[in-house]
């Protein structure tokens, strides 16, 4: 089998066959119904098709809403303003729009908040925000939805990180857009409030997910010594995302999520950046950073991997309806892959839910929403 973890599984609710494939390159895409899955290995050519229990899929979800969570990071609110009638302006050559409608939605550590408050878990959530509209809109959202908002702490030498996106309301698409931020470090005020909230609920909480977008929270070497400290009894699991260029100071997480798209702009050379395969890639994230398990994915391409020291494990994809706005896909994938592995499900089954959510939300504009409801849809 690809990693030994299902030997236990000989059952004839879940019975898997193995197939030997002939080349390395050994490329199938899986078997589009939920009740049927191929998973292969790219390097190996191993490829297994496994019949999927539906009750133990519904088992996991229910289970979400048992999760308590602790959500740490860069904090934000994206804003749409949407509009028609769109004609040269006579001051410049420049698009004039005529507004119909503002949204508002989180974005962020935040949108991972969100998600896994949509999936029913009781959610924490830290990071820091500016004196502004923004952070009165960030934290109505996040009271709105359930969250405790006590872990957002006003900063005032920063802004509330904000992407403003001019929409075509006639073609559904972005014309521009605005962005507010500063990445400044935290100051020794930020860091003792953050802390402190931390300590707080590090012991009341199964899952922690740190989400760094290179705002600021994880430049303090004493905060990542701190996290790494409170984490270490091993009784938390932790799940973290990074666009910042130094992942490593996340390294020694249960397991590290990224996009190939950034993670093959961190550790290839430019010319290796065109059209790299997964496993190149997994394998100079480990070497370079040291990660030893990477969850990588691709909205584009439709896929999900896991890899444990460099070599694929799992491998998930199919031919599916194409992802209209990859926007916040990697925070909905790390929220759900995290939240099934937290409440006991196997690499490939919290994989299989991740690329279903992922499927869900790609038929949205902006961060989107699914919920546990139309998750347990899909695998019914």
């Amino acid at each position: 089998m690809l990693s030994g973890l299902h030997a236990r599984r000989q059952t004839p609710e879940y019975r898997s066959m193995i197939l030997q494939g002939q080349s390395t390159g050994l490329e199938l895409a899986c078997i589009s119904k939920m009740r049927s899955a191929i998973f292969w290995n790219s390097r190996r050519g191993v490829i297994r098709i496994q019949v999927i229990n539906i009750n133990r899929y519904r088992e996991i979800i229910e289970r979400f809403s048992q999760l308590r969570v602790l959500v740490i990071g860069d904090l934000m609110v994206d804003k749409y303003i949407w509009g028609s009638g769109i004609r040269l302006s006579s001051e410049a050559a420049v698009p004039v729009i005529k507004v119909s409608r503002e949204e508002y939605s989180l974005g962020g550590a935040a949108n991972i908040a969100f998600h896994l408050s949509n999936m029913g878990a009781i959610i924490h959530l830290c990071g820091l925000a500016g004196y502004d509209d923004a952070a009165h809109h960030l934290r109505y959202r996040v009271s709105q939805n359930g969250m405790n908002a006590g872990g957002i702490f006003p900063s005032s030498d920063r802004p509330t990180t904000q992407k403003i996106r001019i929409m075509s309301t006639e073609h559904n698409q972005i014309l521009g857009r605005f962005d507010y931020e500063q990445s400044n470090p935290m100051s020794k005020e930020e860091l003792a409030m953050v802390t402190q909230f931390i300590r707080t609920y590090a012991d009341e909480v199964d899952l922690l997910i740190l989400s760094d977008h290179g705002r600021g929270m994880f430049q303090t070497e004493e905060f990542n010594r701190f996290l790494l400290d409170v984490t270490s009894r091993g009784r938390i699991a932790v799940y973290a995302q990074s666009r910042s260029s130094c992942p490593s100071c996340l390294n020694w997480v249960d397991c590290f999520s990224i996009s190939t798209r950034l993670a093959s702009k961190l550790v290839l050379s430019e010319s290796s950046q065109i059209n790299p395969e997964p496993g190149q890639i997994a394998r100079a994230f480990h070497s370079q950073f040291g990660i030893q398990s990477l969850l990588l994915y691709n909205g584009a391409d439709r896929f999900i991997s896991f890899f444990s020291g460099g070599e694929e494990s799992f491998r998930y994809d199919e031919f599916s309806d194409q992802i209209l706005d990859q926007t916040g896909i990697g925070d909905l994938v790390l929220s759900v892959f995290a939240a099934s592995r937290t409440c006991g499900a196997a690499i490939d089954e919290s994989i299989i839910l991740a690329f279903k959510s992922m499927i869900l939300k790609g038929k949205q504009v902006g961060t989107g929403r699914v919920t546990r409801d139309e998750l347990l849809q899909i695998v019914s």
